[in-house]
């Protein structure tokens, strides 16, 4: 048929999404230049991290907390959504292939998705054997103030090594651990 043409597909396609884009929006936000242009068009180059991250860095004195010990919070942290393929499939891995030798480790996990009740599960099977000390907590936002003194950012994902959260943990002066 006609539109098994990609020319005309792609043709009725951006005339199409031209419509909508005029119609319905006072402003298309595009994330660069490249691509089609749309009517009401506006590029907004999204990179980097949120400005309060960059602040928070500059309020710390540095990557290294002081003695933090006593607190009841773990120093170390991990951030995100908790599904499997973001990382927490390595943690858990990691955690128990180490047979123990992290085990005097406090580590606290951050995230919500459709994973989180097993991820829990294995997290505290990991703590009854002596493995590992990963507490599971729901989502927070990671600027929030109940990470600030958490010095150390694990990020285990083969996946997502460059992800926001590592940016938003070096730009607020935090040590990174990623995979090679």
């Amino acid at each position: 048929g006609l539109l098994s043409n990609e020319s005309v597909r792609d043709s009725l396609l951006l005339s199409f999404t031209s419509l909508v884009c005029s119609a319905y929006c006072d402003v298309t936000m595009k994330l660069s230049s490249a691509g089609v242009s749309l009517p009401n068009d506006v590029i907004c180059n999204v990179h980097g991290v949120r400005q309060e991250f960059l602040q928070i860095g500059r309020a710390e004195p540095s990557a290294s907390r002081g003695d933090t010990r006593g607190h009841d919070k773990a120093d170390i942290y991990f951030v995100g959504k908790a599904v499997f393929p973001k990382g927490w499939a390595e943690l858990l891995r990691l955690l128990e292939g180490a047979g123990g030798k992290l085990a005097d480790l406090r580590i606290d996990g951050f995230g919500s998705g459709a994973d989180f009740e097993e991820i829990c599960e294995q997290a505290a099977g990991l703590q009854q054997k002596g493995l590992a000390r990963l507490s599971v907590h729901p989502e927070v936002d990671h600027a929030d103030d109940s990470l600030r003194s958490c010095s150390v950012l694990v990020n285990p994902s083969t996946s997502e090594i460059l992800c926001t959260v590592t940016a938003e943990a070096l730009a607020m002066r935090k040590r990174v651990v990623l995979p090679r």
